[in-house]
């Protein structure tokens, strides 16, 4: 980047049409500028920065950004995009509000330094007015300026966008500013109906709307999702009668078919740790996958699950080991076999395969999986395809003479059968301890502890993994009648 005192008269002038034309091109010159480093674009910097321009023109009231976290919403939205509108209008006028006192701060902060910059005032002449650069409350020598808050802190005394006269067409107005809210809820308040939780609601029903200076000045709301009642709910909700107003840009970190929103920020591998950990789980689905799943409802909870390490557990290998196997029925579920051990009242989880490959490639690795430890019994859950899996497996394994396979077709309801061996789960068996676990074992977890106690939150979840788990447990204990 060129020194900005080298830049000639002409050259300035198209700087400025530059910069007053592009959000990103703005972001990226005063990122370099102040920052003293570049700031790295990605495609979905340029999909938000399209959005925010056409919120810039009154394209509609409400924009909803799902973005994951450290992937530039608020460098995007909040700091340049504040900025940038005061380039084209001085006189606009913006309320920034976030549940961080912190973030408040700083982001007032980044947003003055800017606006103050002296390469700012040359090229779009706008000072800040000398007698108003308090943090949280500054102005323009042109009548705009920027007041900042924490949702649960002092909002009244500042209204943003303009007053105007309702015959203007919006074409050919300016714009006349914004609130922006930046990650209202904390996350632990909006994953239940706590107090926090419920006067945010309401701030968000009643004060925030009551700031606007005209019916039509838009919000603005980027946040990570924190929980099925956060702003996003709020304000979806808000505008649900007048769908065409509202601009929802949903980002997951992965799209589906598995490719990072990001990848130099965010790379594939990071996203699997993340998906697959036992605390971290619910923290991708809701904040990374923007995809609110409900931990406090969860049947299996993480932290109370039983562990254990092989080599600290004798007899494992000569106990009764009893392998079962759910069979996938189609592209989307899982082929998981589940593989236990037996030491008194007590059932280990020894190993797991979760594959969702076609049956002619899961059945060899199920076979395999049942030679290795030398399985006495294995059931055969004969549902749908079960059936030719359970005839073919038959067929093979049962040439060694090691063990006994046995067909199991169930006609109780899935989530029927998993609440009702749940509490001998919880109490009487164990899992692997993560540091042990293969990538396949970390699926099975994670799906079993996010499965949730309401059967109407699981859909669209994977069940495979409960399924298979509670059905060999169903059968040990038929079998050892405990």
């Amino acid at each position: 980047m060129r020194n900005f005192d080298d830049y000639t008269i002409t050259e300035k002038k198209i700087l400025k049409s530059e910069l007053l034309e592009d959000l990103l091109f703005f972001t990226r010159f005063f990122f370099k500028l102040l920052q003293g480093s570049k700031f790295l674009i990605n495609e979905h910097h340029q999909t938000i920065c399209t959005k925010l321009t056409e919120i810039s023109d009154y394209k509609y009231e409400l924009l909803n950004i799902n973005i994951p976290p450290r992937h530039s919403k608020t460098e995007l939205a909040a700091v340049n995009f504040i900025a940038w509108s005061l380039a084209r209008n001085p006189s606009a006028n913006f309320l920034y509000i976030t549940a961080s006192d912190e973030l408040r701060s700083e982001t007032s902060t980044r947003i003055r330094d800017i606006v103050d910059s002296s390469e700012f005032k040359e090229l779009f002449g706008i000072e800040l007015k000398q007698d108003t650069k308090a943090k949280n409350l500054w102005k323009t020598n042109k009548g705009g300026g920027l007041k900042t808050a924490t949702i649960l802190g002092q909002i009244t005394g500042f209204g943003a966008g303009k007053m105007v006269d309702a015959s203007i067409e919006k074409e050919i107005r300016e714009f006349g500013g914004c609130i922006v809210l930046d990650d209202v809820n904390k996350i632990d308040d909006a994953e239940m109906d706590n107090a926090k939780n419920s006067r945010v609601k309401r701030i968000l029903l009643n004060t925030v709307p009551s700031r606007k200076n005209s019916t039509d000045t838009p919000i603005i709301n980027i946040q990570q999702r924190s929980g099925f009642n956060d702003a996003t709910t709020v304000l979806q909700t808000l505008w649900s009668k007048s769908p065409e107003k509202i601009c929802n840009l949903i980002m997951p970190v992965l799209s589906p078919d598995n490719v990072p929103l990001w990848a130099n920020k965010m790379p594939l591998e990071e996203i699997e740790r993340l998906k697959t950990g036992r605390d971290t789980w619910h923290i991708f689905e809701t904040q990374y996958m923007q995809n609110p799943s409900r931990r406090v409802g969860s049947l299996f909870d993480a932290s109370k699950l039983n562990r254990f390490k092989l080599s600290n557990i004798e007899g494992l290998t000569t106990n009764l080991l009893l392998a079962y196997i759910d069979v996938a029925d189609d592209g989307s579920d899982a082929t998981v076999c589940v593989v236990t051990s037996t030491i008194g009242n007590k059932i280990y989880i020894i190993d797991v395969l979760h594959d969702t490959d076609i049956a002619p490639v899961t059945r060899p690795k199920c076979v395999a999986k049942v030679k290795k430890h030398l399985c006495q019994y294995c059931v055969i859950e004969t549902n749908g395809l079960g059936k030719s899996f359970y005839r073919d497996f038959k067929n093979e394994i049962e040439l060694t003479g090691l063990t006994s396979v046995r067909p199991n077709n169930n006609h109780v309801p899935k989530h029927a059968r998993i609440i009702a061996q749940s509490g001998t789960v919880n109490e009487f068996v164990y899992f692997l301890e993560e540091e042990e676990q293969s990538d396949e074992y970390k699926t099975f977890m994670a799906e079993i502890e996010k499965y949730n106690k309401d059967e109407s939150l699981n859909k669209g979840q994977k069940v495979d993994s409960p399924d298979a788990l509670t059905g060999a447990i169903e059968k040990i204990r038929r079998i050892l009648r405990i």
